[in-house]
This record gives C-alpha cells, structure tokens and sequence, in this order.
C-alpha cells in the first residue's frame, strides 16, 4: 500500500497506464498597484480579493503585482485567502515586480523542479521575474515584466524594445533559447502598457455602447502582434470593459489634464508547444478593486500534462532507435550568421539528450545546409510509441564568434508527426528569435536502428550519405527525392527495416500490458510512484 515501497530492481518492468495524461486549471492575475496607497490595497484584498482571485477548483494560481518596491501589502491577504487549502510554491520579488504560485496540496508530488530569475530591462530600468517549474512530465513557466509606461501610441517602440529585452536578458534555463522556445506553456502576464490608437469621445461612446469588439481594432497591443511581434502568443477574447486609467475609489475614468484615452495596460498572454493542448475558459477583471488607476486583470486555462512514462525507464524498452537527420538548411534568413551551428535537443528538460552540426567555417553563406555526416543522431530514451509521441525537438540555430556563442533563433518540431515513419520525411520549421520570426529550417528526419547499423558496411553508408549532401530544399526534383528516399529504404531494410522497428515497438507495448499492474484502487495514485 505504500508508494514508496514501488522502488524496484531494474529487471523488474514496471507498468504504464495508457492513460497517459490529465488536465489541470490554472489561473494567472496581475495588478498594478502603482498609485495606490498600500493601506488601502490591503483593506480591499482582504474584502474584496475573491472578486478577482476566486477560491473554486483551481490547481494552481499565479499572481503578479507591479508598482511597490517595498511594503507588500498584499502578502497577509493572500496568506488568509488561500488559507490551509493551498500551500505557497514560491514567492519571488526583486524590486518593483512580485510573483506568487499557489497551489492545492495535491500537487505537492506533481510539482518539482522549481526555478525562478529575475532580469532589468535596461531602455526603463524596470524588472522583469520568470519562475519555472514541471507539471508531471510537462514544463510551465510564468513571466511577469511592465513595460515603458508612456501610454502614447509613438511609445509603441519603446516597449517593443522592452520586449526584445526581455526575451534577451531574461534566462531561466538555457542562455542560448528564449524562455518562449523552452517550455511547454509559458504564460506571460504584466503591465504590457499599450495604449489604444483612437480619439477619447470616440472610445467613450464605444464603450458606452458596449462594442469592444470595435475598440479592441485600435488597440496598440493586438496591433504590434499582427506585425509580427510575439508570433505565436495567444490571447483570449476579450469581453471586459478598459482597465486604465480611472480615478481611484470610483468607477469613472480620470478625466486628468491632458485626459488619456482608455485602454488595456494590463494582459495575460501564453504560448505553447503544438499539439499540447491549453484552452482558454475566463478572461475578466475586477472593478470593485479601485485602490489605484488600474484595475486587476485575470485568465483561467485548462491545461493537458503528461504523466511520467516509467516504462522509459524499463531495459525492456530501452531504445534501440534514433532520429537521424539526413540534411538540415536554412532557407530563409533575415541576415547572415556567422560560423552557425545547429543544435537538437529532446524539450523535456530533465531528460535532455543533445545532437548537433558541425560548426560551418564560412561566415558568409545566408542560407547553411549541413549534411549526414554532419549531423549527430539524436537517440530517445524508450521507443514506446506513447512515449514519443508527446515529446519535442527543440532546433536552436547558434552563431559561434570569438567573444563566445550567442542564440540566434530556436524553434520546436513535435514528434507525434513522425512515429512510425515509414520512410525518410521533410520537415520545414520556423525559428523565432526575441518573441519574432527570424529563420526558416527545412530538413530530413528518419528513423534508423542504430544497434543494427554494423549490417551495413562503411563503404555502403558513406556512398548514401554523399548522395543527401546534394539534398536542397525546393531545388531537388521530385524523380531526384524518390531515388534518395529509394536509397535510404534499401538501408534501413539492411538494418532490420521499419518493420523490424514497428515489431520492437509492438513487443515493447505487449511487455508493459502483462508487466506488473496498478491496482484498480490505486490508479488516482500512479504518478506518484517512485522509481
């Protein structure tokens, strides 16, 4: 009955649910509390908090404050608010930004790896704060920041500066990718400070009338996304009306000399790997919080994480598989990198196995393409269909100059696409660099049994390899891709052929479902089986 007893001998399988995942709610808020008078602060959140922070059936909470440096007002709230129910992941400050985690006590053996840095974006001195964590097998991270405070729309610049900044400055993990390119879901929430480009009577009337899809068309946030900045962060509608500025302890907007026109400072965005699922299920403030000008902003989400594949720990289903990258190119760039190299790396983080390029000596080729035997093989740790079918391969495309190796873009391919591969397969991928897209990579991913590989001699190998170092995205014909796809089909029926890989996965799937079974009582329990 005990969990703790579950530590077996490696020779022993151990089995795998095929339910391999569950879903969460989580919630994000931020505040700005600027200029407001911290006592007042701390009498509303302690009447008032559950307007915007309700205590229902939510997992996890994340809430960021901006605005006090020192003081924190809010900290005895938010202790008596989530009371023994919750208990406090982590509380991170530095200077003028907060950050909270809270969850249920039944994410206690769920959460592990908890991580936290802070940044200053050097055009506003202001910080910025991330925190990261794992979810069972799946990675979060939260970022708050506030951006210049300026709300006129030429400010605009300013505060896609800030962001490149942040992207820049801000490392949790891995200085050469961006903390959007190493997670599964990251969730960005903060004073972003964008102000809406239309006339003051002109938004009064709309928001009279209650047409905030019209408003939303001028907002200065929605517009800088379209161009391109933060591609691939998301938003949920929104149906609320403008959070800033209003006069404080009332419900009117200031209407201060030179009266600034109403808009949405104050956002929660994220991004995720695809096919990971997060669904957006409430987006809203809360104006009975009117210590200051702002009012508080609030997302839930449903969010799918993956439970720990144990079987990848089994001998039995050790993987004797591995993706190999018959030719990888950039073939689109915005400038040339000097020496590049790409790198390949499983996205789990604490299970992270590394492949590479060789470092390309010419510095002034706009398009790089690496061939074979270039190229490092990148070998999973289980080739349990279920097991890869949820992972990730990061791309990060690095330039290498004497000073040292800097970050040049990065970019995730989902292996959900490619299990089973029956035969060598184009990929095409965008690399984004400071929240933008910046390069294109196009390649050829296969799957080869590398245990099997001394069936083939070297002379055989090396004569396929030098027929993909001619491979060229959209240049190769048609007639020219099948006689190398031909050729790589007649090596891998050498080494066993898919077949042979297709029949491992098989085994392996069959051993799990008669290896030891999780009593029916126990199933809530599985995760938390230590191995």
């Amino acid at each position: 009955d005990d969990p703790s007893r579950l530590t077996r001998p490696e020779t022993v399988p151990l089995c795998v649910s095929s339910a391999n995942s569950e879903y969460i709610r989580l919630w994000c808020g931020t505040y700005n509390v600027t200029d407001a008078k911290p006592k007042l602060v701390t009498e509303q959140l302690e009447e008032k908090l559950s307007m915007w922070c309700p205590i229902d059936d939510h997992d996890i909470y994340a809430l960021a404050f901006s605005g006090i440096a020192s003081g924190k007002p809010w900290v005895t709230p938010l202790q008596n608010h989530f009371g023994a129910d919750y208990y406090q992941v982590l509380g991170f400050s530095d200077r003028d930004v907060h950050l909270y985690i809270f969850a249920t006590h039944s994410m206690k053996k769920k959460i592990m790896s908890v991580q936290h840095a802070s940044c200053t974006l050097p055009k506003n001195k202001r910080k910025a704060a991330g925190v990261s964590l794992k979810l069972l097998e799946t990675s979060v991270a939260f970022v708050t920041c506030s951006l210049s405070e300026a709300t006129e729309a030429k400010s605009d610049k300013k505060r896609e500066v800030d962001l490149d900044q942040l992207f820049d400055n801000l490392v949790l993990e891995d200085s050469n990718v961006d903390f959007g390119s190493q997670y599964h879901h990251v969730f960005l929430l903060g004073g972003f400070n964008f102000a809406c480009n239309i006339q003051r009577s002109t938004a009064m009337d709309l928001i009279a009338k209650n047409e905030l899809s019209s408003f939303m068309m001028s907002d200065g946030l929605r517009a800088m996304m379209s161009r391109g900045v933060l591609a691939m962060w998301r938003e949920q509608p929104i149906y609320f009306p403008p959070t800033f500025p209003f006069k404080p302890a009332t419900a009117n907007y200031s209407t201060s000399s030179p009266p600034s026109c109403p808009c949405y400072p104050d956002r929660v965005l994220w991004k995720t790997f695809r096919p990971c699922e997060v669904q957006g299920v409430g987006y809203w403030t809360a104006l009975d919080l009117d210590a200051g000008s702002h009012r508080p902003v609030a997302a839930a989400f449903t969010v799918r994480v993956v439970r720990p594949f144990v079987s990848s720990l089994m001998p039995s289903c050790k993987s004797r598989l591995a993706f190999k990258f018959m030719c990888v190119q950039i073939i689109e760039a915005d400038q040339v990198v000097s020496h590049p190299q790409i790198v390949m790396f499983a996205s789990c983080p604490t299970t992270r196995e590394y492949a590479c390029t060789t470092v390309l000596k010419d510095n002034k080729t706009p398009k790089p393409r690496w061939g074979p035997k270039k190229i490092t093989v990148l070998k999973p740790l289980a080739d349990v269909a279920e097991y890869l079918e949820e992972q990730f391969i990061t791309f990060a495309l690095l330039e290498n100059e004497s000073k040292g190796t800097t970050g040049r873009g990065a970019g995730v391919l989902s292996l959900r696409d490619f299990v089973g591969l029956q035969k060598p397969q184009e990929f095409k991928l965008q690399l984004h660099h400071l929240g933008k897209k910046k390069y294109m990579l196009a390649g050829v991913i296969s799957i080869i049994n590398f245990e099997d590989e001394d069936r083939v001699s070297k002379e055989d190998r090396d004569k396929e390899n030098a027929k993909w170092e001619k491979w060229e995205y959209g240049k190769t014909s048609a007639t020219e891709r099948w006689k190398l796809v031909r050729g790589a089909l007649w090596m891998h029926r050498a080494m066993g052929g898919y077949k042979g890989i297709n029949q491992r996965m098989e085994q392996s799937k069959r051993e799990r479902a008669v290896s030891v079974q999780i009593p029916q009582h126990k199933q809530q329990e599985r995760t938390h089986y230590s191995v």
